[in-house]
């Protein structure tokens, strides 16, 4: 099976606190045997969350389906979106899906306590894209990786995410 190694990365500037507004931009870089593919952009008036979900929304998007997708992250708020534990799991079949998606979904797209969930669409888009990707014969590996710890593809997809931020 052909495989894609897939880094994606979100960045926020004027984001001093969790959740406040500022330029952000997310970054997506993909390896395979024979080809390197970039992509970035960037969004006003947003956060680094978002940036982060975008980064991961885009991953996916563009990765072909059927495919062993390894997919890294820094963002440990992503990965616990999608997998218990938010270290690394291998995706198979839907219910592989077992991060707070899992229970946000089951009550109704609400968080347990009823309150809503930021950036919901994208969090939709996210699972939409993971399960259409398992239905189609892909495996996918989310594994996070630390940050600006020398990683050459994390590194790439935080450059790209801090070209998106410079795009707006």
């Amino acid at each position: 099976m052909r495989s894609l190694k897939v880094y994606c990365d979100g960045a926020c500037k004027k984001n001093d606190i969790r959740d406040s507004l500022g330029v952000g931009g997310w970054g997506v870089v993909i390896y395979d045997d024979n080809f390197t593919w970039n992509a970035y952009g960037g969004k006003k008036n947003t956060t680094n969350q978002e940036m982060e979900l975008q980064a991961m929304n885009q991953a996916l998007r563009v990765s072909s389906v059927g495919l062993e997708i390894e997919l890294f992250s820094d963002s440990m708020f992503v990965l616990q979106g999608l997998i218990l534990g938010g270290k690394h799991s291998v995706l198979t079949k839907k219910s592989d899906i077992s991060g707070w998606v899992k229970k946000w979904r089951s009550k109704g797209w609400v968080k347990a306590d009823g309150s809503a969930i930021k950036h919901l669409e994208l969090w939709k888009l996210i699972v939409e894209k993971c399960e259409n990707h398992l239905e189609n014969g892909s495996k996918i590996t989310l594994t996070w990786v630390k940050g600006h710890s020398d990683s050459v593809g994390n590194d790439r997809a935080d450059e790209l995410a801090n070209l998106g931020v410079k795009s707006v």
